[in-house]
């Protein structure tokens, strides 16, 4: 890997090979550009593309992805914080901004690639969190596009020693192999009434594009810190 940056500010350029010794051999590579421009303060713009391969058996794998953000803060080390988007592996690491993102690969000729859009407010508004992600993988079959969205959001209202903190999301999912799907929740967190314990009541529905069985449940209970 080769840093850049002194070379021109905000430049990241990567690569690597890799060769697996054995009866069959197999060679990896890789490479990947990005440059974050800053804009204002701590607004910045920050395209990105990549690029990985195999070789094994005279067979080869090929992947391409780029992105783009338009971005205020760091990279945080935790979720969301909002229904939906608090829970999945993939957003357990989310950036402040607005990004767009694309991969494709080759060797999957059933379509032509997969489409993320995500946003994520950060620390922007003070006691607001929000996020939202949309994906869609481009099918050649038109009429069989999945789409994914999911959003929510949740404000912290503050008195005294107490937090109050309503909250609410949806996800909708769009496959016509498994079914369309909408979910809902919305619940409040209460904290401060009692040292390192918070109350928490919420709906969550079933699916609402389903022909029975769409009320859902409501959970009410506590969580206490150690």
């Amino acid at each position: 890997m080769k840093d850049s940056n002194e070379f021109l500010s905000g430049l990241e350029v990567k690569g690597g090979y890799s060769y697996k010794f054995a009866e069959h051999p197999e060679m990896g590579y890789s490479g990947s550009v990005a440059y974050k421009a800053k804009v204002s303060g701590d607004y910045y713009v920050k395209p990105a593309f990549g690029y990985t391969g195999t070789s094994k058996d005279g067979t080869t794998t090929n992947k391409i992805a780029g992105a783009v953000i338009f971005g205020w803060g760091d990279t945080e080390d935790a979720n969301a914080g909002v229904y939906f988007l608090n829970v999945d592996a993939d957003t357990k690491k989310v950036t402040p901004g607005v990004s767009v993102s694309y991969e494709k690969d080759f060797k999957d000729n059933t379509n032509y690639g997969n489409i993320e859009a995500a946003f994520y407010l950060g620390k922007l508004v003070e006691n607001l969190k929000a996020a939202a992600l949309f994906s869609t993988t481009l099918v050649k079959e038109v009429n069989d596009t999945p789409i994914k969205v999911l959003a929510g959001c949740a404000y912290d209202v503050k008195a005294d020693e107490i937090t109050i903190t309503p909250q609410a999301g949806i996800s909708f999912i769009k496959n016509k192999v498994a079914g369309d799907e909408i979910k809902v929740k919305a619940g409040v967190d209460v904290a401060g009434l009692i040292s390192n314990t918070t109350f928490y009541a919420v709906y969550a529905s079933n699916n609402l594009k389903a022909n029975e069985n769409k009320i859902g449940t409501v959970n009410v209970g506590c969580k206490i810190a150690f």
